[in-house]
């Protein structure tokens, strides 16, 4: 999909998904690159195919950690409001996770399920909730979830 993300943002250059300034785009790349290799895989692991004994908790919460460090220290994944191709990579697998961690879905074991939600509901994970805050209060969300209707 991140092949598409640069497409779009090649067809349409106005809507500023990819910045023009080098770093910026070297952010934009370096954070879907860190959600791809630290998280996506665990967060399968965890919630669709979870096995008994495995690590996937732990990695998990380590691919959250490794995410969060990637953040600004405030806004969207580069910073400020604007919405990039960051955000359009990250957003909607970040959205799934904190409703399933919230309703206990997914096929972890419950007691496990517990302490991994405490610790993303936590101060361990303050700036990743805040980031989720954001995203939601972002125009490009709001015009195409709908929270009600997901969860």
């Amino acid at each position: 999909s991140s092949i598409i993300l640069e497409f779009l943002a090649d067809l349409f250059p106005e809507a500023h998904l990819l910045p023009p300034d080098p770093v910026l785009r070297a952010k934009v790349h370096l954070f879907i690159n860190i959600f791809e290799s630290k998280l996506f895989k665990p967060s399968e692991a965890y919630f669709l195919f979870y096995t008994e004994g495995s690590d996937s908790a732990k990695e998990l919460l380590e691919g959250f950690d490794a995410l969060q460090a990637a953040l600004p220290p405030s806004g969207l994944a580069v910073g400020a409001q604007q919405w990039t191709n960051a955000d359009s990579a990250v957003a909607p697998f970040l959205i799934r996770m904190d409703i399933m961690l919230k309703h206990g879905i997914g096929r972890y074991p419950q007691s496990q399920g517990l302490e991994v939600r405490k610790a993303w509901q936590g101060q361990r994970f303050a700036r990743l909730a805040q980031y989720i805050a954001d995203i939601k209060e972002s125009p490009v969300y709001r015009k195409v979830w709908d929270e009600v209707r997901t969860t």
